[in-house]
């Protein structure tokens, strides 16, 4: 009977112990979760305030146009920063170069892509696209960098 008991006080212990490692996983995957819904809630944000600038009439080259800046570098070579490089790329603002910490030594349309860490060329400024690791990135850039590091995001807020 002693035997049964202690059988089944194990059992009952590795179930407790399997259960809660189990609800600690779900918690983890659920905060994961909850973190991408966030970042995709932001970003459709961003895309929005972006269309309803352009039934506006008004566009982002020229705001960069109005703030005097008629060349930049866009950092960040992802969803985002690829709809950014096409609208200004016929629109009268000089893309000087590119940059993106995964992607290097490639052109795209006869633009060059350099590393962050790279010596970057003068440009007038560079918008950094990535929105929500903006200040990180400028922290960064701002170490070797004199040039003015703008938000995409705050740009749009600002037009």
């Amino acid at each position: 009977m002693k035997k049964v008991l202690t059988i089944l006080g194990s059992a009952l212990a590795g179930g407790i112990i399997g259960i809660v490692n189990s609800s600690k996983l779900y918690q983890k995957e659920l905060q994961d979760l909850r973190k991408k819904a966030d970042r995709d809630r932001k970003l459709i944000t961003v895309y929005d305030q972006w269309m309803l600038i352009n039934q506006e009439g008004k566009s982002i080259a020229n705001a960069l146009k109005s703030q005097g800046f008629c060349s930049v570098a866009i950092y960040g070579i992802g969803i985002l920063g690829e709809r950014v490089y096409a609208e200004l790329r016929n629109s009268g603002i000089n893309i000087d170069y590119l940059i993106d910490k995964n992607i290097t030594g490639v052109y795209i349309d006869d633009v060059v892509i350099y590393k962050p860490e790279d010596k970057l060329p003068q440009t007038d400024a560079i918008i950094v696209t990535p929105i929500f690791f903006y200040e990180e990135i400028k922290k960064d850039l701002q170490k070797e960098n004199q040039y003015p590091i703008l938000s995409f995001e705050d740009i749009l807020y600002k037009i």
